[in-house]
Protein backbone atom coordinates (compact mmCIF):
# COMPACT_ATOMS: atom_id res chain seq x y z
CA UNK A 1 0.00 0.00 0.00
CA UNK A 2 2.83 2.38 0.97
CA UNK A 3 4.71 1.56 -2.22
CA UNK A 4 1.64 2.29 -4.35
CA UNK A 5 1.17 5.65 -2.60
CA UNK A 6 4.79 6.63 -3.22
CA UNK A 7 4.44 5.64 -6.87
CA UNK A 8 1.34 7.84 -7.24
CA UNK A 9 3.16 10.81 -5.71
CA UNK A 10 6.14 10.28 -8.02
CA UNK A 11 3.87 10.12 -11.06
CA UNK A 12 2.08 13.35 -10.13
CA UNK A 13 5.34 15.14 -9.39
CA UNK A 14 6.77 14.05 -12.73
CA UNK A 15 3.64 15.29 -14.50
CA UNK A 16 3.85 18.66 -12.72
CA UNK A 17 7.50 19.04 -13.70
CA UNK A 18 6.64 18.26 -17.30
CA UNK A 19 3.88 20.89 -17.30
CA UNK A 20 6.30 23.49 -15.89
CA UNK A 21 8.86 22.72 -18.59
CA UNK A 22 6.26 22.81 -21.35
CA UNK A 23 4.77 26.09 -20.11
CA UNK A 24 8.18 27.72 -20.34
CA UNK A 25 7.89 29.67 -17.05
CA UNK A 26 9.21 32.74 -18.88
CA UNK A 27 8.80 36.51 -18.83
CA UNK A 28 8.34 38.90 -21.74
CA UNK A 29 8.73 42.68 -21.79
CA UNK A 30 8.00 45.28 -24.46
CA UNK A 31 7.82 49.07 -24.46
CA UNK A 32 7.52 52.00 -26.83
CA UNK A 33 8.26 55.69 -26.34
CA UNK A 34 5.99 57.80 -28.53
CA UNK A 35 7.45 60.34 -30.94
CA UNK A 36 5.53 63.12 -29.16
CA UNK A 37 7.03 62.43 -25.74
CA UNK A 38 9.94 64.82 -26.31
CA UNK A 39 7.54 67.57 -27.44
CA UNK A 40 5.19 67.26 -24.48
CA UNK A 41 7.68 66.23 -21.76
CA UNK A 42 4.87 65.73 -19.21
CA UNK A 43 5.47 66.58 -15.57
CA UNK A 44 1.98 66.04 -14.16
CA UNK A 45 0.21 62.70 -14.66
CA UNK A 46 -3.29 61.62 -13.71
CA UNK A 47 -3.56 57.89 -12.98
CA UNK A 48 -6.84 56.05 -13.24
CA UNK A 49 -7.77 52.93 -11.32
CA UNK A 50 -6.37 49.77 -12.92
CA UNK A 51 -8.88 47.36 -14.42
CA UNK A 52 -8.97 43.70 -15.43
CA UNK A 53 -9.05 42.88 -19.13
CA UNK A 54 -11.92 40.93 -20.65
CA UNK A 55 -9.83 37.74 -20.82
CA UNK A 56 -9.38 37.53 -17.04
CA UNK A 57 -11.70 35.07 -15.26
CA UNK A 58 -13.35 37.07 -12.48
CA UNK A 59 -15.68 35.77 -9.79
CA UNK A 60 -18.99 37.61 -9.51
CA UNK A 61 -20.15 36.15 -6.20
CA UNK A 62 -18.60 36.06 -2.73
CA UNK A 63 -19.05 32.31 -2.46
CA UNK A 64 -17.43 31.58 -5.82
CA UNK A 65 -14.22 29.85 -4.75
CA UNK A 66 -13.17 28.37 -8.08
CA UNK A 67 -9.39 27.89 -8.32
CA UNK A 68 -9.43 29.36 -11.83
CA UNK A 69 -11.14 32.63 -10.90
CA UNK A 70 -9.98 35.77 -9.12
CA UNK A 71 -12.20 36.13 -6.04
CA UNK A 72 -14.06 39.36 -5.28
CA UNK A 73 -11.79 39.99 -2.29
CA UNK A 74 -8.63 39.45 -4.33
CA UNK A 75 -9.86 41.69 -7.14
CA UNK A 76 -10.04 44.67 -4.79
CA UNK A 77 -6.68 43.89 -3.17
CA UNK A 78 -4.91 43.47 -6.52
CA UNK A 79 -6.26 46.70 -8.02
CA UNK A 80 -5.54 48.75 -4.90
CA UNK A 81 -2.00 47.34 -4.56
CA UNK A 82 -1.12 47.96 -8.21
CA UNK A 83 -2.48 51.52 -8.15
CA UNK A 84 -0.41 52.39 -5.08
CA UNK A 85 2.73 50.90 -6.65
CA UNK A 86 2.08 52.83 -9.85
CA UNK A 87 1.73 56.10 -7.95
CA UNK A 88 4.97 55.49 -6.06
CA UNK A 89 6.94 54.55 -9.18
CA UNK A 90 5.85 57.74 -10.95
CA UNK A 91 6.73 59.91 -7.97
CA UNK A 92 10.19 58.32 -7.87
CA UNK A 93 10.63 59.56 -11.42
CA UNK A 94 9.79 63.14 -10.36
CA UNK A 95 6.24 63.22 -11.78
CA UNK A 96 3.49 65.14 -10.03
CA UNK A 97 0.86 62.45 -9.58
CA UNK A 98 -2.89 62.93 -9.37
CA UNK A 99 -5.16 59.99 -8.57
CA UNK A 100 -8.61 60.01 -10.16
CA UNK A 101 -11.03 58.43 -7.73
CA UNK A 102 -14.28 58.90 -9.60
CA UNK A 103 -16.02 56.16 -11.55
CA UNK A 104 -15.40 56.40 -15.28
CA UNK A 105 -17.14 54.82 -18.24
CA UNK A 106 -15.93 51.30 -19.02
CA UNK A 107 -13.30 51.23 -21.73
CA UNK A 108 -10.64 49.08 -23.34
CA UNK A 109 -7.09 50.35 -23.47
CA UNK A 110 -6.82 49.72 -27.24
CA UNK A 111 -10.23 51.10 -28.26
CA UNK A 112 -9.52 54.65 -29.49
CA UNK A 113 -13.19 55.66 -29.52
CA UNK A 114 -13.84 54.49 -25.97
CA UNK A 115 -10.60 56.06 -24.79
CA UNK A 116 -11.56 59.39 -26.40
CA UNK A 117 -14.89 59.46 -24.55
CA UNK A 118 -13.08 58.95 -21.24
CA UNK A 119 -10.39 61.53 -22.07
CA UNK A 120 -12.98 64.17 -23.02
CA UNK A 121 -14.56 63.84 -19.57
CA UNK A 122 -11.21 63.81 -17.74
CA UNK A 123 -9.81 66.82 -19.62
CA UNK A 124 -12.79 68.92 -18.52
CA UNK A 125 -12.55 67.74 -14.93
CA UNK A 126 -8.78 67.79 -14.28
CA UNK A 127 -5.91 69.99 -15.44
CA UNK A 128 -2.93 67.75 -16.23
CA UNK A 129 -0.50 67.03 -19.07
CA UNK A 130 -0.94 63.27 -19.36
CA UNK A 131 -3.17 60.39 -18.34
CA UNK A 132 -2.01 56.91 -17.38
CA UNK A 133 -4.21 53.89 -18.02
CA UNK A 134 -3.42 50.50 -16.49
CA UNK A 135 -4.77 47.17 -17.65
CA UNK A 136 -4.23 43.77 -16.05
CA UNK A 137 -4.62 41.90 -19.30
CA UNK A 138 -3.76 38.47 -17.88
CA UNK A 139 -4.27 36.89 -14.46
CA UNK A 140 -4.31 33.21 -15.29
CA UNK A 141 -4.44 30.68 -12.48
CA UNK A 142 -3.51 27.03 -12.86
CA UNK A 143 -4.02 24.39 -10.18
CA UNK A 144 -3.65 20.63 -9.91
CA UNK A 145 -2.35 18.20 -7.27
CA UNK A 146 1.19 19.19 -6.21
CA UNK A 147 1.35 22.04 -8.73
CA UNK A 148 0.10 25.63 -9.02
CA UNK A 149 0.92 28.40 -11.48
CA UNK A 150 0.10 32.04 -12.01
CA UNK A 151 0.63 34.13 -15.14
CA UNK A 152 0.30 37.90 -14.85
CA UNK A 153 0.46 40.52 -17.60
CA UNK A 154 0.15 44.27 -17.00
CA UNK A 155 0.02 47.06 -19.57
CA UNK A 156 0.53 50.79 -19.11
CA UNK A 157 -0.46 53.46 -21.62
CA UNK A 158 0.41 57.14 -21.11
CA UNK A 159 -1.52 59.53 -23.37
CA UNK A 160 -2.28 63.22 -23.81
CA UNK A 161 -5.77 64.68 -23.53
CA UNK A 162 -6.07 64.30 -27.32
CA UNK A 163 -5.18 60.63 -27.17
CA UNK A 164 -1.61 60.80 -28.47
CA UNK A 165 0.40 57.92 -27.04
CA UNK A 166 3.46 59.17 -25.16
CA UNK A 167 4.59 55.84 -23.71
CA UNK A 168 3.33 52.30 -23.40
CA UNK A 169 4.75 49.14 -21.90
CA UNK A 170 3.72 45.55 -21.26
CA UNK A 171 5.26 42.89 -19.03
CA UNK A 172 4.15 39.29 -18.65
CA UNK A 173 5.56 36.85 -16.13
CA UNK A 174 4.77 33.26 -15.27
CA UNK A 175 5.56 31.53 -12.00
CA UNK A 176 4.88 28.03 -10.69
CA UNK A 177 5.31 26.12 -7.45
CA UNK A 178 5.63 22.42 -6.68
CA UNK A 179 4.95 20.71 -3.36
CA UNK A 180 3.22 17.83 -1.62
CA UNK A 181 0.82 20.10 0.27
CA UNK A 182 -1.76 21.19 -2.33
CA UNK A 183 -3.25 24.02 -0.24
CA UNK A 184 0.17 25.41 0.71
CA UNK A 185 1.27 25.43 -2.92
CA UNK A 186 -1.92 27.19 -4.03
CA UNK A 187 -1.59 29.79 -1.28
CA UNK A 188 2.06 30.54 -2.09
CA UNK A 189 1.29 31.19 -5.76
CA UNK A 190 -2.26 32.57 -5.81
CA UNK A 191 -2.39 34.64 -2.62
CA UNK A 192 1.08 36.13 -2.13
CA UNK A 193 1.08 38.36 -5.20
CA UNK A 194 2.47 41.67 -3.84
CA UNK A 195 6.18 40.88 -4.43
CA UNK A 196 5.44 39.85 -8.00
CA UNK A 197 3.46 43.03 -8.70
CA UNK A 198 6.31 45.05 -7.20
CA UNK A 199 8.90 43.44 -9.49
CA UNK A 200 6.56 43.71 -12.44
CA UNK A 201 5.75 47.41 -12.00
CA UNK A 202 9.42 48.23 -11.38
CA UNK A 203 10.43 46.53 -14.61
CA UNK A 204 7.75 48.33 -16.58
CA UNK A 205 8.82 51.77 -15.39
CA UNK A 206 12.48 51.27 -16.33
CA UNK A 207 11.51 52.33 -19.85
CA UNK A 208 9.76 55.59 -18.83
CA UNK A 209 12.05 58.67 -18.78
CA UNK A 210 12.18 60.80 -15.65
CA UNK A 211 10.17 64.01 -15.60
CA UNK A 212 12.26 67.13 -16.18
CA UNK A 213 12.09 69.49 -13.25
CA UNK A 214 12.78 73.23 -13.19
CA UNK A 215 16.49 73.93 -13.55
CA UNK A 216 17.23 70.38 -14.64
CA UNK A 217 20.25 71.12 -16.84
CA UNK A 218 22.29 68.00 -16.27
CA UNK A 219 22.33 64.50 -17.60
CA UNK A 220 19.74 62.27 -15.93
CA UNK A 221 21.26 60.47 -12.96
CA UNK A 222 24.54 62.42 -13.09
CA UNK A 223 26.04 65.52 -11.55
CA UNK A 224 27.74 68.16 -13.68
CA UNK A 225 31.07 66.42 -13.15
CA UNK A 226 29.62 63.24 -14.68
CA UNK A 227 29.37 61.30 -11.43
CA UNK A 228 26.22 59.50 -10.34
CA UNK A 229 23.79 61.83 -8.63
CA UNK A 230 21.68 61.06 -5.60
CA UNK A 231 19.08 58.36 -6.10
CA UNK A 232 16.09 57.49 -4.00
CA UNK A 233 16.19 54.48 -1.72
CA UNK A 234 13.55 52.79 -3.87
CA UNK A 235 15.62 53.25 -7.04
CA UNK A 236 18.78 51.92 -5.40
CA UNK A 237 16.94 48.87 -4.11
CA UNK A 238 15.57 48.15 -7.56
CA UNK A 239 18.85 48.44 -9.49
CA UNK A 240 19.26 44.87 -10.69
CA UNK A 241 20.47 43.09 -13.74
CA UNK A 242 17.97 42.04 -16.38
CA UNK A 243 17.91 38.39 -15.37
CA UNK A 244 17.12 39.29 -11.75
CA UNK A 245 13.61 40.23 -12.87
CA UNK A 246 12.87 36.79 -14.23
CA UNK A 247 10.77 34.58 -11.91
Amino acid sequence: MGKKKRTTHSTLLGLALLICVLSGCTSTFSSNLGKDFGKVEPVSVLILSPYFGSEVALANKKDDNSDEMVSLKQQGEILKTLQEMTRRKLENKNYNVLVYGKKVKDYKIDDKKELKVVLDVLAKDVLTEAFLFTEISTWEVGAMPLYASLTIAVRYKLVTAKGKVLWEARYETSESELGLDKEAVKFAIHNIFEPRLERLSTMLFTSLPKAKTTGDDKTEGQNKDGKDGDKSTDEKANEKKHFDWLP
